[in-house]
């Protein structure tokens, strides 16, 4: 069975096609747009303009499947339309335009979903996982295959941008409120503190784990980085910005002005769980939501 996944998240979009079969699926195809919807919010609304941008990218993927004659698609949408005012005028848009349904996951199936994508590929036995996108930022704390704890902050690598940065990269003092809005996020979240074991997904986790390889040479071969590794990666920033700044666009031009929100949030998370390490994750809620509410229908 061909089977396909429009994943909507607040900094990209992505359709992944997939060939599913006796319990295991191969990936045909994936393709990602960078749509920055979280940057079309205004006063809480996605703006008519952001609506276009959605809809447009919709009716590309859309045409995409068709061409691979895929009959079953699923369309989903995390912090990108689940936390803006006007998500039921959105939806209702959209179906109306493309004869799309876009379901909407809350913070907390999010983080189960993302949980359950890496139980499947590696023993979880007690830690937490965090799962920085654009728009949120999921914690999910687990011992012994089953959550304990599962939040999600309303905080992410582009709507802190948007918020609080007016350059390409942050200043000194943007990045200090920046890391005041996260502490004050954290205060409440007291109960998943200090689960040292600390498993990352997500666009912040991958391109951090990138830049550490690529521009300090650490762990070239593990899948794991380490809290001392993201405040050298700030420290290169702060001596030479230009050249911070020509390294991502060799490696990630379109993370550019993410990348430190992303590395802000992920510290400071680190630093509430205890976590001097943290191991990278392939997989995140597309092959969650595959294997839960596709393959197990």
């Amino acid at each position: 069975m061909q089977t396909g996944i429009v994943d909507i998240g607040s900094n990209t979009m992505r359709l992944v096609l997939y060939d599913i079969g006796k319990g295991r699926y191969k990936k045909l195809i994936s393709k990602k747009k960078m749509t920055g919807l979280a940057g079309y919010v205004t006063d809480g609304q996605l703006s008519s303009q952001g609506v276009k941008k959605l809809i447009k990218t919709l009716n590309s993927f859309k045409k995409t499947a068709q061409a691979f004659q895929i009959k079953k698609m699923y369309y989903f949408a995390t912090a990108s339309l689940r936390n803006i005012d006007n998500s039921k005028e959105v939806l209702k848009k959209v179906k109306k335009e493309t004869g799309i349904c876009i379901e909407l996951i809350s913070g907390e199936e999010e983080g189960y979903l993302d949980y359950y994508a890496v139980s499947q590929e590696m023993h979880l036995e007690k830690g937490i996982l965090i799962d920085v996108g654009g728009g949120s930022s999921e914690l999910v704390g687990f011992r012994n295959g089953k959550v304990l704890g599962n939040k999600s902050l309303p905080i992410g690598s582009l709507s802190l941008y948007r918020q609080y940065v007016h350059g390409i990269l942050p200043t000194l003092e943007e990045r200090k409120e920046m890391q005041k809005v996260i502490d004050e996020q954290l205060q409440n979240y007291g109960e998943i503190q200090q689960r040292k074991t600390m498993i990352g997904i997500g666009g912040s986790v991958r391109a951090a784990h990138m830049l550490i390889q690529d521009l300090i040479g650490t762990n070239k071969r593990e899948n794991k980085f380490f809290r001392e590794d993201l405040i050298e990666l700030l420290h290169m920033m702060e001596e030479s910005e230009k050249e911070f700044i020509r390294q991502m666009l060799k490696r990630k031009p379109d993370r550019l002005h993410t990348i430190v929100p992303g590395i802000l949030i992920v510290g400071k998370l680190m630093d509430f769980c205890g976590s001097e390490e943290i191991f990278v994750s392939d997989v995140g809620i597309r092959e969650g939501f595959l294997k839960k509410r596709v393959m197990e229908e």
